[in-house]
């Protein structure tokens, strides 16, 4: 290490490498995102440093939420305390439990899945399982399945009411951009659908027989009609769908295996547009309505059986 990188890391209250404290299990251990190979230069992390904080922008949006300089440096629960998603009594459960960054090339055995939160950093990988002491996924309900039945019903209910729970809140958030936020307006969510979060066509999926299907674990993805909804409300469905996006992530890197071989869809739907949004993300250029025409996720059982009332939004 160069001696004018380790006073930065005392600074910052950084660990360098090769220090034993929480360090992942050996087949992924977790890395120092500023001194890593991969990541180190004024393309990886520091580019968010300023002021001793890392700042995180919100898609869509001029909100900025600031973290400490070593978040995600060494197995912790990051982000317990930390906005938008774990200041609140009812965080996700994901929020409390241990995390680190890791090195996808060098993590065999274990979940790892591409943070969303500094999108300008290639390579950029946590996984929450390298911190679990069991050696299992960190706080994944499979766990508990030795329990009676009952309790298992209990548990699986009450785990997916607190993961939907997250994901309304980060929608919640953009449907009323002002609550809690005087310096956002409703005209700062304008967020576009990039081709990498595309469904149709998804150039970034790969077959797999295992999801009956072209998928791609690293991203969520996004279909919609260009003809439905104004334009306005096209720009706010997208931003939903990018801010449900970190929850979605959070999710599968706690309750998925390794080969990510237990399958297992997130989606959502928004109202005003029938804009679908899903992870994994999947190739969808095949999919169609019941009368032949585009896929409306609106028209499904799913979505009509749960749309009673006053909803713009179904999570399932």
């Amino acid at each position: 290490m160069s001696r004018a990188i380790a006073p930065l890391l005392a600074l910052l209250g950084l660990r360098a490498p090769g220090l034993a404290a929480a360090d992942g299990v050996a087949a992924c251990p977790c890395i120092n995102p500023y001194t890593h190979s991969s990541l180190s230069g004024a393309s990886g992390i520091v580019q968010y440093l300023s002021g001793g904080s890392l700042r995180r922008e919100i898609p869509g949006s001029s909100v900025v939420y600031t973290y400490p300089a070593n978040y995600g440096n060494g197995c912790s629960a990051h982000d317990n305390g930390l906005p938008p998603s774990c200041t609140t009594d009812t965080r996700p459960s994901w929020c409390q439990v241990p995390w680190c960054y890791v090195d996808p090339s060098d993590c065999d055995g274990v979940t790892k899945v591409r943070t969303k939160y500094f999108p300008d950093v290639a390579n950029l990988y946590f996984s929450y399982q390298t911190c679990s002491t069991d050696g299992a996924s960190a706080g994944s309900s499979g766990a508990d399945w030795t329990q009676q039945d009952v309790q298992l019903t209990k548990r699986l209910f009450a785990l997916a009411d607190n993961y939907a729970g997250g994901a309304r809140t980060a929608v919640e958030a953009v449907k009323a951009p002002g609550d809690g936020n005087d310096n956002v307006s409703e005209s700062d969510y304008a967020c576009e659908l990039t081709s990498d979060r595309q469904m149709c066509p998804c150039t970034d999926c790969f077959t797999s027989t295992v999801w009956a299907g072209k998928v791609d674990f690293e991203r969520v993805g996004m279909l919609r009609d260009e003809g439905r909804g104004t334009e306005k409300e096209k720009g706010i469905a997208a931003c939903m769908s990018q801010r449900v996006e970190t929850q979605y992530k959070a999710i599968a890197a706690r309750e998925m295996d390794p080969d990510f071989s237990k399958v297992g869809y997130m989606y959502f739907a928004d109202q005003s547009t029938g804009g679908y949004t899903q992870w994994p993300r999947e190739e969808a250029c095949t999919w169609t309505g019941g009368d032949g025409g585009s896929y409306d996720p609106r028209y499904r059982p799913w979505y009509a059986g749960g749309a009673t009332g006053p909803k713009d939004v179904v999570l399932v």
